[in-house]
């Protein structure tokens, strides 16, 4: 969500029938938390979370009774968690269940299940406005199978992507791929399935990578229901599949492998415990399924289990679970964390590096048709709200201290940045850190260091300072930009001045301005330029900047020799469209005199004032329609500085 928060929801297992939604800061405090209850049922939770377009937050609410399923979409105050406004998806006798919400960029969209008119449930997909208004709701079926969507994923041109399930049984259950348009009309569908016999595959998550296709987390069991084997495939855009990988460790116990693709187009997969004491295992994955790292993190006290994780623009990870207290307590608590992990190749804190390892395995996709389901009508339902128990777990214990700072974040090639650790290092000691592709590439830091970037390029300059104490900053270095500075004018007269518009220009390079003809300072140092910079005499000139070692930009200037023009008729027929006659000339000028004569050479204007012209008028008597004669004496300045006085003449027509 905006604003550096984060909501999760779940279930108040102490009043089951409650739903359970919090909000938290930055830094993982809780804003506030409430529980939430609607229609009687046996379990009311808290499914998913988007934030509308005027901050609002959109949640799934979602219930169980023995006779059917209730699922709400919800919009919350994020003040203070107070329902705005719920309806209810589908209605009593046909169920409808939504079980995840993707923000696309116009809007949101539902990806679950609704009953038909036989009672079989059909893949369903729901789309909303950005404020959560529901624009249309789409199903689909097959006629022999119950069939659900469990998550959807939003692509590039704006299409979805869902995967679900379908089956007729326990045993005989189906993963399905299904691809949609922006509409919501079903564009394919396709079976997925490993080709080793008898292993049944059960959906957990999609995403989308841009470029490629959709890519999704899996799993099935190995040799019975206690060995879990999790599961990444990634498929083209047709569907087909480039590769899948299985997630391996021995012993596996872990299952729930949910994908998330990052920034930088590698993907991060999280695999809940599947009751092993671990909280769960991070792993990093290159575009083509191989292990970057792997991260086990140990769960503190009880047993914990991962249940979820969602990735930020910024590759920031933020992972929800459980906490089952030891026996005889049986006490369960929820905890959330975040972790930078995913914007780094090396070790982690609070946590500890494992042997992962990804292995091709032989999988694929069939084709399947579908027929149009049922579309279930969202109906008005009341929800209401208590407030909750302000709690919190702390899972691993966080130092933020020390972090780098840098005394640049933008350098030229060739250019070197100070590191300061921050604070210092009280007992002296010294932190590695690793700065890929600089000199040096990695190093020690106690108090303060000097990096050096040979080339153009993006640096990451991370710190690993201990058990959770880590932190990472970027250095750009690029060449100059053609236009490092602008002039506020680039046609001027002589006498004129410029001013000069410079780019964020760091203090700790060497920067030469050179104005050439200017009429004082041609030659400054240091990135900040003159306020404005004067020219006497008539010429073209260049005004450039050097920096050491990023090259130079130049900006050219022209200084007008006092162009002239004057027209050849005039109408003072006292419309305002060309009554007066006059000159123009673009500069000003010393001296000027504007004279008038008719055809007897008679005088009938005269001005020495370069705004004033002639009306048409001689003595107050409206002049006749002829040509006349005009002269124009005034002074001109060379290029070289002289000034001379120049005389023009020529004819003006006068019509009436």
């Amino acid at each position: 969500m905006s604003g550096a928060r984060a909501a999760v929801g779940g279930t108040a297992f102490v009043q089951s029938d409650r739903a359970v939604v919090v909000l938290l800061d930055d830094d993982g405090n809780v804003l506030w938390n409430r529980l939430y209850s609607g229609p009687p049922s046996s379990t009311w939770t808290a499914n998913g979370f988007g934030e509308t377009s005027d901050g609002a937050i959109l949640t799934l609410f979602y219930s169980t009774s023995a006779q059917r399923v209730i699922t709400s979409l919800a919009r919350l105050s994020a003040q203070n968690g107070q329902v705005l406004s719920a309806q209810q998806l589908g209605n009593n006798e046909r169920f409808a269940a939504y079980l995840d919400i993707r923000r696309s960029s116009d809007g949101f969209v539902l990806g679950g299940q609704v009953d038909d008119s036989n009672q079989k449930s059909c893949f369903s997909l729901m789309k909303t406005d950005l404020e959560g208004n529901i624009l249309w709701q789409r199903s689909v079926r097959d006629s022999a199978l119950e069939a659900s969507i469990s998550k959807v994923a939003v692509a590039d041109d704006g299409s979805f992507w869902a995967l679900g399930q379908a089956q007729s049984n326990f045993t005989t259950a189906e993963v399905v791929l299904l691809h949609f348009d922006p509409n919501g009309t079903l564009l394919n569908a396709f079976r997925m399935q490993p080709l080793a016999p008898g292993r049944k595959v059960s959906p957990i998550s999609i995403d989308y990578q841009p470029g490629t296709g959709p890519v999704v987390g899996l799993y099935y069991f190995l040799d019975g229901p206690s060995t879990i084997q999790p599961l990444v495939v990634q498929c083209n855009t047709q569907g087909n599949v480039l590769w899948a990988k299985e997630v391996t460790t021995t012993p596996s116990t872990y299952q729930l492998p949910l994908v998330r693709r990052l920034s930088d187009g590698n993907l991060l997969v999280s695999c809940g415990s599947g009751g092993s004491p671990n909280l769960g295992v991070l792993l990093k994955l290159s575009p083509q399924g191989e292990t970057l790292w792997a991260r086990d993190f140990t769960a503190n006290d009880g047993v914990e289990a991962l249940l979820a994780t969602e990735v930020d623009a910024a590759d920031n990870v933020y992972g929800v679970g459980i906490v089952f207290a030891p026996l005889p307590a049986l006490e369960r608590k929820g905890f959330v964390f975040r972790t930078d992990d995913a914007r780094f190749d090396s070790a982690s804190c609070c946590s500890r590096s494992v042997g992962w390892l990804t292995a091709a395995v032989p999988f694929t996709t069939q084709p399947i048709a579908l027929q149009p389901g049922y579309e279930a009508q969202p109906q008005p339902v009341a929800l209401s709200q208590l407030p909750g128990t302000t709690s919190r777990e702390v899972v691993c214990q966080s130092n933020p201290e020390p972090i780098i700072t840098l005394s640049e974040t933008v350098v030229c090639p060739g250019q070197c940045v100070r590191l300061a650790l921050v604070p210092p290092s009280s007992d002296g000691a010294a932190f590695p850190f690793v700065a890929p592709g600089a000199q040096p590439q990695q190093g020690l830091i106690a108090d303060s260091a000097t990096v050096c970037f040979p080339n153009e390029g993006l640096y990451t300059i991370s710190l690993d300072a201990g058990v959770c104490a880590r932190s990472a900053t970027q250095v750009r270095v690029r060449q100059l930009i053609p236009n490092a500075f602008t002039l506020s004018d680039s046609v001027v007269c002589p006498g004129a001045c410029v001013s000069i518009v410079s780019s964020a220009l760091s203090d700790t390079l060497s920067y030469v301005w050179v104005f050439q003809g200017a009429s004082s300072d041609t030659v400054v140092t240091g990135p900040i330029p003159p306020a404005e910079v004067c020219y006497a005499l008539a010429g073209m000139y260049t005004l450039q900047l050097t920096i050491e070692g990023c090259g130079t930009s130049a900006q050219t200037l022209v200084v007008s020799t006092r162009p002239f023009a004057v027209p050849n008729a005039f109408t003072p027929d006292g419309d305002d469209v060309n009554d007066i006659f006059s000159p123009l000339i673009d500069c000003p000028t010393g001296r000027y005199q504007l004279k008038v004569y008719n055809r007897w050479g008679q005088r009938v204007f005269t001005s020495d004032d370069l705004t004033e012209g002639w009306d048409g008028m001689q003595n107050g008597t409206p002049s006749v329609s002829d040509v006349y004669v005009w002269t124009l004496e005034f002074d001109d300045v060379h290029a070289d500085g002289q000034v001379v006085r120049r005389l023009e003449h020529g004819n003006v027509t006068l019509i009436r």
